[in-house]
C-alpha cells in the first residue's frame, strides 16, 4: 500500500452567496500515484483542488500532507510540496521567453537548476524552436505544455493539474501522456481534472468522482471502471475500449487498444485450442 501523501478530512466549502461548493468530502490521495478528479462541471473539482494548495479555505474540515495540516499555510508555503497547474494557461504565464518561464518557479522557490536541464526538456517536448519566443504568443496547446513543464524543475512532488488537455491536439495530448507517465516514474503524485476520459483510463491508477459537492466515489480505475450507474448518474461515458472490453466479456477490462487487440487474440487462440 502507498503512503498517503495528502488527507481530507470532512472537506467542506459554503461560498458566501450560501452555495454549498464541496460537501463533508473525506479522501486519500497516495504517494506516487496518478489520481484523476472527475464529475461535471460544477461537481466541485476545481475548488477541490483550490483547497489542496491554499487558494481557497475551508467552510469547515482539515486537509493534511503527510498527516499535517496545511490549512493554515500560505500557497508560498504549500507550493514547495504541492504546485496547481491552472485551467487556464494565461493565469501562470509572466516571463518574456519560453526558456525564462520554463525555470519561473524553479527561481521563485530558491531551486538550482543547469542550463542543460532547460535545453532537455525544451527538446524533449518539441519546443526548442520557442525558446526564446514570448509564452503568450504560443497556441494554445503550446501554452498550456509550457505551463506544466514549468513545474519540472520545482522542488514540489505533488503536481494537480486542472484540465491539462485544454486546447492541446492529438500529439500534444501523447507528450502530455508520456509526461505524465515521467512525473509518476520520478516518484511525484500527479493529480488531474480532466473531461478526456480515454487519457484518463489510460494515465491514472486511482480516481475520486465528485457530484453536487458531494464524494460519489473513490478507488482504483479497474473499480472505477465497473460502476456503470455511477456513470450514467453523473452523465459522463467510458472509453468506448472500456466498454467494448466488457461487451465481450473479456478476461480483464482494458483501458488502451493495444491491450485490448492482444486480449482478443489470447481468446481467440484459447477458443481455438479448446
Amino acid at each position: 500500500e502507498n503512503e498517503t501523501v495528502i488527507s481530507v478530512h470532512s472537506l467542506s466549502q459554503t461560498f458566501s452567496d450560501g452555495f454549498h461548493a464541496l460537501i463533508d468530502v473525506n479522501a486519500n490521495l497516495p504517494e506516487g500515484k496518478v489520481i484523476a478528479i472527475l464529475g461535471q462541471n460544477g461537481s466541485g473539482k476545481t475548488t477541490f483542488l483550490k483547497h489542496l494548495n491554499g487558494l481557497l479555505k475551508p467552510t469547515s474540515g482539515d486537509i493534511r500532507y503527510r498527516g499535517t495540516s496545511i490549512v493554515k499555510k500560505t500557497v508560498a508555503q504549500i507550493s514547495k510540496n504541492i504546485i496547481l497547474v491552472f485551467q487556464h494557461p494565461e493565469h501562470m504565464l509572466f516571463e518574456s521567453t519560453v526558456e525564462q518561464e520554463i525555470t519561473f518557479v524553479a527561481r521563485m522557490q530558491g531551486e538550482e537548476y543547469k542550463p542543460e536541464e532547460i535545453d532537455a526538456i525544451l527538446t524533449k517536448y518539441g519546443m526548442a524552436a520557442d525558446k526564446e519566443t514570448f509564452p503568450l504568443n504560443l497556441s494554445m496547446g503550446k501554452k498550456h505544455m509550457l505551463t506544466i513543464l514549468s513545474v519540472l524543475l520545482s522542488c514540489a512532488d505533488v503536481i494537480m493539474l486542472d484540465e491539462p488537455t485544454l486546447g492541446m491536439d492529438g500529439f500534444l495530448i501523447e507528450q502530455l501522456e508520456e509526461l505524465i507517465a515521467s512525473l509518476k516514474a520520478s516518484g511525484k503524485t500527479v493529480v488531474m481534472i480532466s473531461h478526456e476520459m480515454p487519457l484518463v483510463f489510460r494515465t491514472v491508477d486511482n480516481a475520486v468522482v465528485l457530484n453536487k459537492g458531494k464524494k460519489v466515489f473513490e478507488g482504483s480505475k479497474e473499480e472505477l471502471a465497473r460502476e456503470d450507474a455511477l456513470f450514467e448518474s453523473i452523465n459522463i461515458s467510458l472509453p468506448p475500449v472500456v466498454v467494448l472490453s466488457k461487451q465481450f466479456g473479456l478476461k480483464k477490462i482494458c483501458f488502451n487498444v493495444e491491450d485490448f487487440c492482444e486480449e482478443i487474440e489470447q481468446q481467440i487462440g484459447s477458443s481455438e485450442q479448446g
